[in-house]
């Protein structure tokens, strides 16, 4: 095996990069001027040595310099020949100059991404026994003919894409099977790419009949594509009977909700949620202002109810109770109240427009039990029952 010292000359940079660093064309002299033109490239913190052979063959790569700044100016180059023509060698220590690129340490390049959003709904996940939990169909009931709201249920959903390269569609089945029953998809007014769809299941009863139906919504967005099943509803023709030991929700959505990100403003989106409970014990909460006289008689001088409702469910699991916690108790900009439960004090609470005036509170009943009970305190939306001077 010989050693032949070889120098390179004409180091000059030839208008690419690799590794974002400038690559060099060097000449050969010597005994491998057959070689040239060679480059120098920059890999992995050092400089890399790079020719080829008469026959096309890359030989030299093992010929590096470490280094983690500056670019190559001068160099010498020893060079192994053995045997078998295979070529390696070691680049000397060599001169380094400022190039522009390398006082930093990765080229900067910025770019911007549209964050994927996807519907704020919780998949459920099925647990081994005792703690099982199957999706829970939610109770939802129409009348055919009469249109008093709360004997019709409504249920909303919605979804926000990423850009308009994005897809999304809203599928309603009955027994996995597609309804007749259309469902019809509206933009928001204020919010671009963000879509729902608001399904009044008094059309549903009329068209499809009762039984057990599932709403979806499937989506491909940021290149991302799935399913996710927004509920699964069990639909019954409303009755005394069949709304007895419910109580109903209805929320308005005209605000910005930043769970989902959407801006619901001039969009009035409607839902309901219907569960087994309780809404009422109402408290006047009388507000008194008396005054008394010079003649020592106490007179009104103000009097105010300002009635307050109690809700109240039955144990659930987190599906039903988070609903409520995080979006109607939450994000309405006007919740109506409606109890069906035939041993109420009032059979009046019927769409009663509130407003929540307690923190909810969830009980979570004993140990080893995943249900929980949920009660919170809504009050009067409008405080004009009152008498004054």
């Amino acid at each position: 095996m010989s050693t032949t010292c070889v120098n390179i000359s004409n180091i000059v940079p030839n208008g690419t990069l690799y590794n974002n660093r400038p690559v060099y064309d060097i000449t050969l002299t010597g005994d491998l001027s057959i070689y040239s033109p060679a480059e120098i490239r920059y890999n992995q913190g050092r400089w890399e040595f790079y020719a080829t052979n008469n026959q096309g063959n890359l030989v030299f790569a093992s010929a590096t310099q470490d280094t983690y700044a500056g670019c190559p100016k001068e160099l010498d180059f020893n060079v192994f020949t053995g045997q078998d023509s295979s070529l390696g060698g070691t680049i000397k220590p060599f001169l380094l100059v400022e190039c522009g690129f390398c006082d930093i340490k990765e080229e900067r390049i910025f770019a911007e991404y549209q964050a994927v959003s996807l519907p704020n709904v919780p998949p459920v996940i099925e647990h081994q026994e005792p703690f099982k939990c199957c999706d829970e169909r939610l109770l939802v009931l129409a009348h055919p003919t009469e249109t008093e709201s709360y004997k019709n249920d409504i249920t909303s959903a919605w979804i926000k894409l990423s850009s308009v390269n994005d897809t999304y569609e809203f599928v309603l089945t009955k027994d996995n099977v597609a309804t007749n029953y259309t469902v019809s998809p509206q933009s928001f007014v204020n919010e671009p790419d963000a879509y729902y769809v608001t399904i009044p299941w008094q059309s549903v009863l009329n068209s499809d009949g009762e039984g057990c139906y599932k709403l979806e919504v499937t989506f491909s967005i940021g290149g991302l594509s799935g399913s996710i099943t927004w509920g699964i509803y069990q639909l019954k023709t409303y009755s005394l009977q069949t709304a007895n030991k419910t109580a109903r929700l209805k929320s308005i959505f005209n605000l910005k909700q930043e769970i989902e990100g959407i801006d619901f403003t001039n969009s009035n989106v409607v839902d309901t949620i219907r569960f087994f409970g309780f809404i009422g014990e109402r408290q006047p909460n009388m507000e008194i202002d008396n005054l008394i006289y010079s003649d020592r008689v106490v007179k009104s001088v103000v009097r105010e109810n300002l009635n307050t409702y109690k809700i109240s469910t039955d144990p659930y699991t987190d599906t039903l109770i988070n609903y409520l916690t995080d979006l109607h108790l939450l994000s309405e900009n006007d919740l109506f109240i409606s109890d069906y439960n035939t041993f109420n004090h009032s059979h009046k609470i019927l769409d009663i427009p509130v407003i929540v005036q307690e923190s909810p509170e969830i009980d979570y009943l004993e140990k080893y039990q995943r249900k929980a009970v949920l009660t919170c305190i809504v009050g009067d939306k409008s405080k004009n029952k009152r008498t004054h001077y």
